[in-house]
């Protein structure tokens, strides 16, 4: 399945907004025949994983990234890092250089990781790392989301924006030439709090106003849920619903068509929300474990006693990955096990890497 990029704004920008005032409760939602999710202490959503590791790593991951190799990457504030897809074991690093941006992060097929920075956007070639500069930005960003064909990216404002109390523009670029190709303005609010993309365009934006959609093409944001804000706002990889936390301990799914509800769950209220198909829905936070959310509205919880605030999901939704900050955790799933894979191997391996190499990149808090 495709995952949108999570974007939140700065602590900057955020203090200024808060001084506006906001909604504390969203408009109600009319409501389609879905029932409240059930939930049970089974866990038979996580009989599909037929093989799984965890490995300790860096406390700060912004980004899991899943390239055309199979291998994992992870990106934090200073480091990029590949693992294997057999083991997690670390075969590669590289230091950023830069000061990455919110949600500013993804796997680009010609460019590979593909970083909005605070100053530039660059990238960590494909397959060796080596950073590259592609382009200066103007202004100072604060973070970014991707489709397949743009790049929005929020900028701290100057001038007469600046003067009148707008602290943050959207603007637009097109991800092939990197060329600014105009600004995304909203009658919701000055900025974005929260911004999410699909990669054939539609974008979710959550602003003081409540939660907006962008279609592909369109020059403007159209009003979805009035009010509130929605701790996530994440679209299904068809673009027909959008997982939201209006409240909080609740999370729904809203027919982005008639902007119905579809689906709830009580007592929820995720960090991080990763699509593995139009049917199940992966969530990170507001509890230990991962919890695993489908069409029959059950909740199914892992075994982790790690509490986790990152997740993601590989394109096809066979991978499933999450990061825990509090225990430098990264656990990741696999619906098969990686061809090559030897059980005996890996524990010996195991064992060899409790011993500590003066080669490695060391691991930050």
């Amino acid at each position: 399945m495709h995952i949108g990029q999570r974007l939140v704004f700065s602590s900057l920008v955020a203090a200024a907004l808060a001084c506006s005032g906001t909604s504390e409760h969203p408009e109600a939602l009319p409501t389609s025949s879905a029932v409240t999710g059930a939930k049970t202490k089974e866990r038979p959503g996580f009989d599909r994983y037929a093989h799984h590791w965890t490995v300790t790593t860096d406390g700060d991951v912004r980004a899991i990234l899943f390239p055309p190799s199979g291998e994992i990457v992870t990106v934090g504030g200073a480091y990029a890092r590949v693992r294997a897809r057999e083991d997690g074991k670390e075969k590669r690093a590289a230091q950023l250089g830069c000061g990455l941006t919110a949600g500013g992060v993804t796997f680009d097929p010609k460019r590979g990781v593909l970083l909005v920075c605070t100053g530039d956007i660059r990238s960590l070639e494909w397959p060796s790392l080596t950073p590259k500069t592609l382009t200066q930005l103007d202004d100072v960003a604060l973070a970014a989301a991707f489709t397949d064909s743009e790049i929005a990216i929020q900028i701290t404002t100057r001038g007469t924006l600046a003067s009148k109390g707008v602290f943050a523009d959207l603007v637009l670029f097109d991800r092939k030439t990197l060329k600014r190709t105009g600004n995304l303005p909203s009658t919701e609010g000055p900025a974005a709090l929260s911004l999410e993309g699909l990669p054939a365009g539609l974008m979710v934006a959550v602003f003081q106003t409540g939660v907006a959609l962008r279609e592909p093409g369109s020059n403007g944001w159209r009003r979805f849920v009035k009010g509130g804000l929605p701790s996530v706002a994440v679209p299904s990889p068809n673009g027909k619903e959008v997982f939201l936390s209006p409240r909080p301990n609740e999370s729904v799914t809203v027919d982005v068509a008639s902007a119905t509800i579809t689906r709830t769950w009580r007592g929820l209220s995720p960090l991080s929300v990763a699509w593995l198909d139009l049917d199940t829905i992966a969530t990170a936070g507001g509890g230990k474990g991962i919890r695993l959310l489908d069409s029959a509205k059950t909740e199914v919880v892992s075994g982790d006693d790690a509490s986790f605030d990152r997740i993601a999901a590989s394109p096809k939704g066979d991978v499933l990955c999450a990061h825990s900050t509090e225990n430098r955790k990264l656990v990741c799933y696999f619906d098969k096990v990686p061809p090559g894979y030897d059980p005996k191997k890996a524990k010996q391996e195991n064992e060899k890497d409790k011993e500590p190499d003066p080669n490695a990149v060391p691991l930050l808090e």
